[in-house]
C-alpha cells in the first residue's frame, strides 16, 4: 500500500481531502483483490482527475469521460450514500470502460463490486442484470469472479466471450443493445426494457441445463430478491409476467428432465 499512496499523493490534480478519502477506498479494494496489478494502478492514481458537475443526465451519477477524468453528480453525492458513491468513483478512475457496447453492464459490474467492498447501496437495472448474467456463466464451475476479474483487470471486454459462449454471438449483441438502450432510457423517460431483458437471461440460463442448485441460485437473484416487489416496484412493472414465464419455464424444465432419466 506505500506505493499505491505515494502515488496517489503525487498526484496535482486531485485535493487532500479526496486523496484521504482514497487511501481508505484503496485499503478496502486491495484487501478484497490483492491481485489487481500494483504498477497500472499507480499509474492511474498519478494522473486520476474528478470533476463535479451538478449533474450529469438522469441515467447516469458516475461517468468515466475519458482516460483519467471522472465526473461525478454533485445531487448523487447529496442524495444517495456517500462511502459508496466514493468506491464508485475510484473503480471507475481506476478501470474506465473501453467498450461502449458494454456501458450498461459497466455500471453494472461498477455497482456489483461497490456494493460487496462497502455495502449494498445502489440496485440499478443494470446491477440486476450483472448478477442474473454471472450466474449464467458461472454454470460450468468459472471462477464466481468471473465479472470482476474482467473489470479489475482494466479490460472488461474480457467478459464477452463468456457470454458469447453462453448465448452466441448475435443474441450477446441484441442483449448489449437492449442493456444498453434500457440505461439510457432514463434520459428520455422511455419505457423500460427491463422484463424484456430477464425474460432473454431466464431463457439463455435453461438452454445451459441447469442443476437444481444453480436453479435455487437463480431463483434467489431472480423471483425471492423482495428488492425487485418493494414499494418501488413500479419501476418493475411486468415483473409479475416474468415471474409466472419463469414458473411455467421450470417446472417444464424439470418434467422433461425427470422424463429424460427414466
Amino acid at each position: 500500500m506505500t506505493e499505491l499512496k505515494e502515488a496517489l499523493n503525487s498526484n496535482p490534480y486531485l485535493t487532500d481531502e479526496v486523496k484521504n478519502d482514497m487511501n481508505s477506498n484503496l485499503e478496502v479494494l486491495f484487501n478484497a483483490f490483492p491481485n489487481i496489478d500494483i504498477d497500472y494502478t499507480k499509474d492511474k492514481l498519478r494522473k486520476l482527475q474528478i470533476e463535479a458537475l451538478p449533474r450529469l443526465g438522469e441515467y447516469e451519477d458516475v461517468k468515466c469521460s475519458d482516460l483519467n477524468l471522472v465526473r461525478v453528480s454533485r445531487e448523487s453525492l447529496e442524495e444517495k450514500d456517500g462511502n459508496n458513491m466514493s468506491m464508485q468513483i475510484l473503480l471507475k478512475g481506476l478501470f474506465p470502460n473501453g467498450n461502449s457496447k458494454l456501458d450498461a453492464l459497466y455500471n453494472g459490474m461498477t455497482e456489483m463490486i461497490a456494493n460487496s467492498l462497502v455495502g449494498g447501496s445502489s440496485f440499478s437495472d443494470e446491477y440486476f442484470i450483472c448478477e442474473l448474467l454471472e450466474e449464467i456463466i458461472n454454470l460450468d464451475g468459472e471462477e464466481f469472479d468471473t465479472m470482476e476479474t474482467a473489470y479489475l483487470s482494466g479490460n472488461i471486454s474480457l467478459i464477452v466471450p463468456f457470454i458469447e459462449d453462453k448465448v452466441g454471438t448475435n443474441l450477446s449483441n441484441q442483449l448489449f443493445d437492449m442493456c444498453n438502450q434500457n440505461y439510457m432510457r432514463r434520459k428520455t423517460s422511455g419505457q423500460s426494457l427491463f422484463p424484456e431483458i430477464e425474460k432473454y437471461l431466464i431463457e439463455a440460463f435453461y438452454k445451459q441445463n441447469p442443476s437444481m442448485t444453480d436453479t435455487a441460485n437463480f431463483d434467489n437473484k431472480l423471483i425471492l430478491d423482495p428488492r425487485f416487489f418493494d414499494e418501488e416496484a413500479t419501476r418493475y412493472t411486468g415483473l409479475y409476467e416474468v415471474a409466472d414465464m419463469y414458473d411455467n419455464l421450470k417446472k417444464n424444465y424439470y418434467v422433461e428432465s425427470k422424463s429424460k432419466a427414466m
